[in-house]
């Protein structure tokens, strides 16, 4: 395919050749895994790639983005100028969820760590893990939609320069359902040397993951999932007791938590408090907060029963 101007799509059941009668414009092939040969940008397309006027002079490599980490293909990439295409079904990342938020705005643009946050947390146009071999060589993701070649999509960048993170204080709002919080308590905790990693043992010795530990002088908080938690709820309390005889340890089940991500609000004094205030308004308790020491998110916990609730909540006071 050497020197040839034209594009390649395919599927693995080519299903999507039904939709629309385009076979007079593209050729469907299989897998392709040839690469550039440093003079052409190169588009992992996972769905079929349109007309993309900056493709042009492109190779095409059909292939799903989300899958294959380990390719050969990616060092390539690492030329000057190079930017990943990747084609998908949505006109790239949005501010919140467009199921929860009415017509939410779209992200221009975004860096990989704020990429990887609010992927972890739920917004799904790219696994977290598919950025990585990408993000090593510092190459730009362009996130557009294959169905709608005209918008103008998301753009994921190494760094974000200092104005994009002054002209805007969040860069997007996601979250996940499904937690439960193992709220312990005892006196002197903050006192009493290997307190946190005992209790912490007691989760490896079970290969349960946690989330999230936001402590306090005699109190501490583990966030967990459900999924990891699910059947050992009484052994791990009793282990726990065990090894650590809290005055008082429960499980605090129906947590949602909800994500605010952006590089800006480390720029921003009263972040905090904005967000905090757009819960209070809408009677909306905090069962748990956590911000990193990054300062590029706050995590929240709340009842899941107010989860849509929140996030139009936390969109409103930063959007509207």
């Amino acid at each position: 395919l050497k020197g040839k101007k034209r594009l390649i799509v395919g599927n693995h059941d080519g299903s999507w050749m039904t939709k629309a009668d385009i076979s007079g414009y593209f050729e469907n092939i299989g897998p392709f895994l040839e690469t550039t040969d440093g003079q052409r940008a190169l588009t992992l397309c996972h769905y079929p790639l349109l007309t993309w006027k900056h493709a042009k002079r492109s190779y095409m490599l059909h292939g799903h983005i989300h899958n294959d980490t380990s390719a050969d293909y990616w060092p390539l990439l690492a030329a000057r100028g190079n930017v990943l295409n990747a084609g998908t079904d949505v006109n790239g990342f949005m501010t919140a969820d467009p199921r929860i938020v009415s017509n939410p705005k779209p992200i221009e643009k975004l860096s990989y760590k704020e990429l990887r946050e609010l992927a972890y947390m739920g917004a799904n146009v790219l696994h977290p893990e598919s950025i990585f071999p990408v993000r090593v060589g510092n190459i730009p993701i362009n996130i557009r939609n294959t169905f709608c070649p005209e918008a103008k999509g998301t753009m994921i960048v190494p760094e974000l320069g200092e104005k994009d993170m002054n002209n805007r204080v969040i860069t997007g709002i996601a979250g996940k359902k499904g937690y439960s919080i193992v709220y312990i308590e005892k006196s002197m905790m903050n006192s009493e040397l290997g307190f946190v990693r005992k209790v912490l043992a007691v989760l490896e010795y079970y290969n349960i993951s946690f989330e999230h530990l936001p402590t306090g002088i005699d109190t501490m908080s583990i966030v967990i999932a459900d999924s990891e938690l699910a059947g050992k709820e009484e052994v791990v309390i009793e282990r726990i007791k065990k090894v650590v005889n809290p005055d008082h340890i429960e499980i605090k089940s129906n947590i949602s938590l909800v994500a605010t991500v952006g590089h800006g609000m480390s720029y921003k004094p009263g972040t905090a408090s904005t967000l905090c205030g757009a819960l209070a308004k809408e009677n909306i308790n905090i069962r748990m907060i956590d911000q990193g020491s990054s300062e590029m998110n706050i995590i929240v916990g709340i009842s899941t029963s107010d989860y849509e609730k929140a996030i139009n909540a936390i969109y409103n006071a930063f959007q509207k």
